[in-house]
């Protein structure tokens, strides 16, 4: 476990370290890149993050899946198991909240709340991965907890990092 704590602080610590304008450019190029690929063409609900914690930058991403009329969910914290993450539709008049964990949530969620199943994408944020495509998280489990049957649900898990 020290090992894994050591090289998501390394990483961390490097991501900290990029300028604001390098950040900026490189989210924009994942943003861009992410469409080339066929299977943009297809979805219809996808899933992702807003960055917080030097986290790879969403809003150019969000910006263009709304463009191509994707509709787009956040994560959201179950309150009735610690584990799990909810994904609540989020559009431009969204209401967000700060949640326990620092990061904006949508306040919405009875009514805009998304079965796993119904997503076609869900990104996932990254600290690191590995050649093999394995990845390291902040260390809170909540993603690793959604992908561990995520063939089941029928969604395509889709990292990003910078």
């Amino acid at each position: 476990m020290l090992i894994r704590q050591n090289i998501r602080l390394y990483i961390r610590n490097i991501r900290n370290k990029l300028t604001y304008y390098e950040k900026e450019e490189l989210s924009l190029k994942i943003a861009l890149h992410i469409f080339q690929y066929e299977i943009m063409k297809k979805v219809k609900n996808v899933a992702l993050f807003l960055s917080f914690d030097g986290e790879i930058g969403t809003e150019s991403l969000i910006k263009k899946l709304w463009g191509k009329n994707i509709n787009v969910y956040l994560p959201v914290l179950d309150k009735f198991n610690a584990k799990n993450l909810l994904f609540v539709k989020y559009n431009k008049d969204t209401s967000l909240k700060l949640n326990k964990l620092k990061f904006f949530e949508p306040t919405n969620i009875i009514d805009s709340t998304i079965l796993l199943n119904k997503l076609d994408i869900i990104f996932v944020p990254l600290v690191a991965f590995n050649k093999k495509g394995y990845r390291l998280g902040m260390g809170g489990g909540f993603y690793d907890f959604i992908l561990k049957d995520w063939q089941k649900n029928n969604f395509l898990p889709i990292g990003l990092a910078y």
